[in-house]
């Protein structure tokens, strides 16, 4: 039997291990939580990172935000939704990948979510939301003959915006020059007759400087351009309210007098462009732009803080496009059901879209889908913010974002470079497009049935 100095020097023993096995589990590194977001490596992505550190202190978690290009994010987003491996917990996707995400049953709707967390469908920044913007980038059908139904908020209200060179249009040479020329002031156009005035104007080869710079390269660049044109001056490629709407019955439009007439002053400025129009693109458009020699640009809202922020940013002044009409661009935040931090997930975009939130977001880049953003205290001092909100006020529908959105893209840009090339006239070239669009259109209808 042990005497008392034995059960001393147990007890003794058992609270040493007691305490060292305590200093040992606090010691040791506790596994932190982390959310993954994948998006587009442009201002939106980059604004998120900038507040992201606020809301990791105050939930004791870890937000991992993966940029990638354009393409590199479409394929990381299908490959990871197909497969089935829940690497990503939240994507930031545009309006075209309603129809795969949701047609295969990959994402949530957000009324699964309100199971997840009932603040969603009845937070009030929903109803702060531009209406048009909503349902045009994060509504879609989960069935044939289901009502369309939103399937996410909206990270950013794209559009494209009217980027002008302010140092060349307040030159006091170049006003009274303009001004003997044509009787009236120079200032940004709002007519697209004055877009091309001006564009005409500026256009100096032996002085190196243009009117304006165009995007004709593949990839969607001229596609997305070109639409500005063609739908303010009322073509198109489809007569309906919404991108995702639509059938194999849906009226074509690509070859209508107006896109004919549209597409032909869509070229007929090429005259007046900087570089390589078939080769230039988003990145060749933002460089040539910042050579400071360049009057007039159509440029997406999310890359113009980038341009902002460089060097000699301050010589750029932002309107609507002319015509009347915005195009509608962006997307929403996708939630994938393979997601092993849904209740997070939710958690974290309505952190993001609360309004103190946003406001400190549009601060770093991001175009808010909110419209009450645009009042908080200090966003006026964004350059380009008046701007964009005119513009999202009259956005509307202009890309496609069916199952047939690739299609559209594809032939639009080969209709447009071939004329643009000489090949064919731009009654043919649309004629033609409308023609395959219209079988290409029948077997993807087919097939989604």
């Amino acid at each position: 039997m042990l005497n008392k100095r034995g059960w001393l020097f147990v007890a003794l023993v058992a609270v040493a291990a007691l305490v060292f096995a305590l200093f040992w589990w606090g010691a040791r590194p506790r596994e932190t939580t982390t959310l993954t977001l994948l998006g587009e490596d442009t201002a939106t992505m980059q604004a998120i990172e900038s507040v992201k550190g606020e809301y990791e202190t105050k939930r004791g978690v870890k937000i991992q935000c993966i940029k990638n290009t354009f393409e590199v994010l479409q394929q990381k987003a299908n490959a990871d939704l197909a497969s089935g491996t829940g690497l990503y917990d939240i994507i930031l996707n545009y309006n075209f990948s309603l129809s795969s995400f949701v047609r295969h049953g990959w994402v949530f709707t957000l009324r699964d979510l309100h199971e997840i967390d009932p603040r969603v469908g009845t937070s009030d920044f929903e109803k702060d939301i531009f209406p048009n913007i909503w349902k045009e980038v994060g509504f879609y059908k989960t069935s044939k003959d289901s009502e369309p139904q939103a399937i996410g908020y909206p990270f950013a209200g794209n559009t494209m915006l009217l980027v002008y060179n302010k140092k060349l249009f307040e030159d006091p040479r170049n006003q009274e020059s303009y001004r003997a020329k044509y009787g009236h002031e120079l200032s940004p156009p709002a007519s697209w007759a004055e877009f091309r005035q001006i564009a005409e104007f500026f256009t100096r080869p032996s002085e190196k400087t243009f009117g304006v710079v165009l995007e004709g390269a593949g990839g969607g660049w001229l596609y997305y351009e070109w639409i500005n044109f063609a739908y303010s001056m009322g073509g198109g490629v489809m007569k309906k309210q919404f991108g995702w709407e639509g059938d194999v019955y849906t009226p074509l439009i690509i070859d209508s007098p107006e896109t004919v007439a549209a597409t032909k002053y869509y070229l007929g400025l090429r005259p007046y462009s900087a570089g390589d129009f078939l080769s230039t693109g988003q990145n060749e458009q933002a460089e040539l732009m910042r050579s400071g020699n360049i009057a007039l640009a159509i440029m997406w809202s999310d890359v113009i803080y980038s341009l902002v922020h460089s060097p000699n940013g301050g010589r750029f002044g932002f309107s609507p496009i002319p015509g009347g009409k915005s195009q509608i661009g962006g997307g929403i935040y996708y939630f994938s059901k393979k997601s092993k931090q849904k209740k997070l997930a939710v958690d974290f975009v309505l952190f993001l879209m609360q309004k103190d939130t946003q406001r400190k977001l549009m601060e770093h880049g991001l175009c808010s889908p909110l419209r009450s953003a645009y009042d908080e205290p200090g966003v006026d001092k964004i350059p380009y913010a008046a701007a964009l909100r005119q513009a999202l006020e009259k956005g509307t529908y202009m890309a496609e974002a069916g199952p047939d959105a690739d299609a559209v893209q594809e032939a639009v840009t080969l209709a447009v470079q071939r004329i643009a090339r000489g090949e064919v006239s731009a009654e043919e070239g649309l004629r033609e497009a409308r023609v395959n669009l219209e079988r290409k259109r029948a077997e993807i209808f087919n097939l989604a049935k």
